[in-house]
């Protein structure tokens, strides 16, 4: 069979059409089923990967077989550019996918660590005791992993906090319970990174505690919780009644020891001065009622919602501090091809301590991907003007 007949097979239209339909299914199976089912079943897979294999070879025989067939440098060079930046983006995903990494590392405040925890790493170990392949492990099973870590870590708790192991444990519910286990074990679930991070402070910020306003119209199940502002204006739902809040400085103070409220009946109004519920138990004291039909309480939320978990490293190199960074939710730390994240938080009722998870992730394909989507930008945007050029010596 001659280069020909095979370049033209591989760069076919049909065949183009049928990957691209496969891919778009496949991409609509995995958002129908768990996260982490779609990642290691379908988008980590040999058979995924094969298929955009063989898209972007049909990709390159497009490329090679278009180029005879246009006489324009500049319709080469997009046509060239175009479906280069897709095969740019596939080869980015490529190169994370095999030499990218994805852990975790939790610090307890003023430890420092060297290593992280690698999925694949530590998800290989686990299924390696995994005897009957169901992504548990029974208690048989974790009985026969004790036995074999306790004899290298005798004089340690391998767990970090009581839970029922006659029962089937999945990984991660492992690799969050582990305490103790010996250098051996590191070795085979742990990867090292070129820096150490100490976690010099864990902060967990809360939202201002709100002043809020009870409603409840007497006789009937209309109950409502308003937020209290100063001039802010309220409709009781279902009434004709509304709510005014009087004027105060909630600069200098964000939660009044009395508020005046007005509430309004059509054109007529009762102002009445509301002061602070303390104590739950005195909410009758507290208690306003207008037009004999309408109660209202002035109260403060007793807990507000958490804003945001800060975690506040230090960055050591050769037993030297070379950064100090705070690491939020989307703000991640980045250094040295490492992006760390906030994740999670984790309270220990034996040590009564609060550890912080930190999410860790290693892509060197990532700026490949990068410049793929900023070539495919830019070869589309300037189809236009080619296409009006085209169009203009047609015309001439």
């Amino acid at each position: 069979m001659s280069f020909s007949i095979i370049l033209n097979r591989l760069a076919s239209l049909k065949l183009t059409l049928l990957l691209l339909f496969v891919l778009i299914c496949i991409c609509i199976a995995g958002t129908l089923v768990h996260y982490q089912y779609a990642l290691d079943e379908i988008f980590y897979s040999f058979w995924f990967w094969s298929v955009v294999g063989i898209f972007c070879l049909n990709l390159l025989c497009c490329v090679v077989k278009s180029l005879s067939r246009r006489k324009k440098w500049y319709d080469k060079m997009l046509f060239v550019i175009l479906h280069a930046s897709i095969l740019i983006i596939f080869a980015g995903a490529f190169v994370g996918r095999i030499w990218g990494m994805d852990g975790e590392i939790s610090l307890y405040e003023k430890e420092k660590k060297s290593a992280f925890w690698e999925e694949r790493k530590s998800k290989s170990y686990f299924q390696k005791w995994d005897k009957n392949l169901d992504g548990f492990w029974d208690h048989v099973e974790v009985l026969l992993w004790e036995k074999t870590i306790q004899q290298q870590t005798s004089k340690y708790n391998v767990w970090q906090y009581d839970f029922d192991k006659n029962r089937r444990i999945s990984y991660k519910e492992w690799m969050y319970g582990i305490e103790n286990i010996s250098q051996e074990v590191r070795k085979d679930i742990e990867t090292p990174l070129p820096f150490s991070i100490l976690l010099e402070k864990f902060i967990t910020e809360y939202h201002p505690e709100r002043p809020r306003l009870f409603v409840k119209v007497q006789n009937s199940k209309i109950e409502e919780s308003f937020e209290v502002k100063p001039g802010g204006v309220y409709s009781i739902p279902f009434t004709s009644y509304q709510v005014q809040i009087g004027l105060y400085d909630s600069q200098k103070e964000s939660v009044p020891g009395s508020i005046q409220v007005t509430v309004l009946k059509s054109k007529e109004k009762q102002t009445q001065t509301l002061p602070l519920l303390h104590n739950p138990g005195q909410a009758h004291f507290a208690e306003k009622t207008f037009w004999d039909n309408v109660s209202l309480i002035y109260y403060k939320e007793e807990e507000s919602q958490v804003k945001a978990w800060k975690s506040i490293v230090e960055i050591i190199e050769n037993e030297q501090t070379i950064k100090k960074a705070e690491i939020v939710v989307n703000q991640p730390l980045y250094h040295k091809g490492f992006e760390v994240f906030q994740a999670s938080y984790f309270t220990d009722t034996k040590q009564n301590r609060t550890k912080s998870g930190l999410h860790v992730v290693y892509d060197p394909g990532i700026i490949l991907v990068y410049l793929g989507f900023s070539l495919l930008s830019i070869s589309l945007l300037l189809q236009f003007f080619v296409a009006h050029i085209l169009k203009k010596e047609i015309h001439e």
